[in-house]
């Protein structure tokens, strides 16, 4: 909601920045939050999920994708989803170097989990391009 609000006076772009911001922001409270962890989680959340919304324009894409990221993070495999320790079908632990393996925050805090999210966001990002699917600035309109 936030981002259709934003992108309707401020353009795509702008939307996209303040969608990063706050879905770090939001994960900042979280048990084991550092910075890093939410600038990790705020440009995988908020630019994949925006980016989601913004090649379709419904919610239905990046609700799925959140939800499905959680549930089988959480409910299947088991390692901290964004800081927080769950109960779930599979016990595994993550090890290793904290920039690869997310250390105490989770997958979420990966390089790896990094990377995909903003590769499919680039993708996704190409074919909201193709599809005319951003919005200008209020200034830049004509």
């Amino acid at each position: 909601m936030i981002f259709q609000i934003v992108e309707e006076g401020f353009g795509t772009w702008l939307a996209l920045a303040i969608s990063v911001v706050l879905f770090g922001l939001s994960h900042l409270a979280n048990p084991n939050a550092t910075l890093y962890g939410a600038a990790a989680i705020g440009i995988e959340g908020g630019m994949l999920l925006g980016v989601a919304y913004l090649l379709t324009r419904r919610l239905w894409l990046p609700i799925g994708i959140h939800f499905g990221w959680n549930f089988i993070q959480a409910g299947v495999f088991g390692p901290n989803l964004s800081g927080h320790e769950v109960e779930s079908l599979l016990q595994s632990r993550l090890s290793g170097p904290d920039p690869l393996s997310g250390g105490a925050l989770g997958v979420e805090g990966s390089l790896f989990t990094l990377t995909l999210c903003l590769l499919v966001s680039f993708v996704l990002l190409d074919q909201a391009r193709r599809r005319d699917r951003f919005i200008r600035p209020f200034w830049s309109r004509r």
